[in-house]
């Protein structure tokens, strides 16, 4: 079920309205920055170099949450087309483990037949395609991860891209 946080203006009022949820007002901070009185979580909106705006992050509860901007139908924009490229063996390997995207909600990364396989508590395991040495794509959903790789050179978590949203999970 695909999520849409609505944004609507009433008099002076906005209001947000997540699908399958009332809409609560919000409240500005400044003028990119807005929270809800009804539940811990804040929203900034981002703009481009025209200033308009193209996306918001949600937080709350620790998370950042992604949400690009439709256009006016309000359909989503357009995917690119992902290009799958090779990588040598032991990339993967180093990925392997589990990722707290949040509590009670890991993301075990193993690697199966020489793919890299992703499995989120309560699905089922899908492989993952690399279109760079960091960053792998599902070919059954429209989603990505990113892995995040320290200083040291070892990893210390991922973000998955999904539905317009960021969520970082780090390596347990």
């Amino acid at each position: 079920m695909t999520v849409i946080l609505e944004i609507t203006k009433s008099g002076e009022t906005l209001s947000a309205q997540l699908t399958g949820q009332p809409a609560f007002p919000i409240f500005a901070e400044s003028e990119t920055k807005f929270f809800y009185k009804v539940v811990d979580a804040q929203m900034t909106f981002g703009r481009n170099e025209a200033n308009k705006v193209t996306h918001l992050i949600m937080t709350q509860n620790g998370l950042d949450r992604k949400a690009q901007k439709r256009n006016k139908t309000g359909e989503p924009l357009p995917v690119a087309e992902r290009q799958e490229m090779s990588v040598a063996r032991d990339i993967p390997q180093k990925y392997v483990g589990d990722y707290e995207l949040q509590p009670g909600f890991i993301i075990t990364v193993t690697v199966g037949q020489d793919v890299l396989m992703v499995q989120a508590t309560g699905q089922p395991a899908n492989p993952v395609f690399a279109e760079s040495e960091t960053r792998f794509f599902y070919k059954v959903v429209n989603a990505q991860i990113e892995f995040k790789i320290g200083n040291d050179g070892q990893v210390e978590g991922l973000t998955l891209f999904q539905g317009g949203a960021e969520m970082s999970a780090p390596k347990q």
